[in-house]
């Protein structure tokens, strides 16, 4: 299990780009928090992570809703705010989906 304490900043709404999951404002979070990762994508699934040649898939059904709710609020262009949240994450393998590289 890894705990992420993932905070959305004013930049990282200005930054984000709507419709986008690579470089939403939460895959912005995510990336400052870990920038080891070499990739990392938000879907209503959960945050798929690419770290050198492995597909992990981190998902905490607590807070996943709430982070989809904000997506969804983002990418329709409604007012969204800067917030932090600690999210303990399980690592999961997954089959790859077609937008995997």
């Amino acid at each position: 299990m890894k705990k992420l304490k993932l905070e959305v900043t004013e930049q990282d709404i200005l930054d984000g780009v709507k419709k986008n999951s690579a470089c939403c404002p939460i895959a912005l979070a995510v990336k400052r928090a870990f920038p080891d990762w070499q990739e990392v994508e938000v879907s209503d699934d959960g945050i798929k992570v690419l770290d050198g040649f492995n597909t992990t898939w981190l998902t905490g059904d607590d807070h996943i809703d709430n982070l989809v709710s904000f997506m969804d609020r983002f990418d329709n262009s409604r007012t969204v705010g800067p917030f932090t949240v600690e999210v303990t994450f399980e690592e999961e393998e997954r089959e790859p989906l077609d937008w995997d590289y």
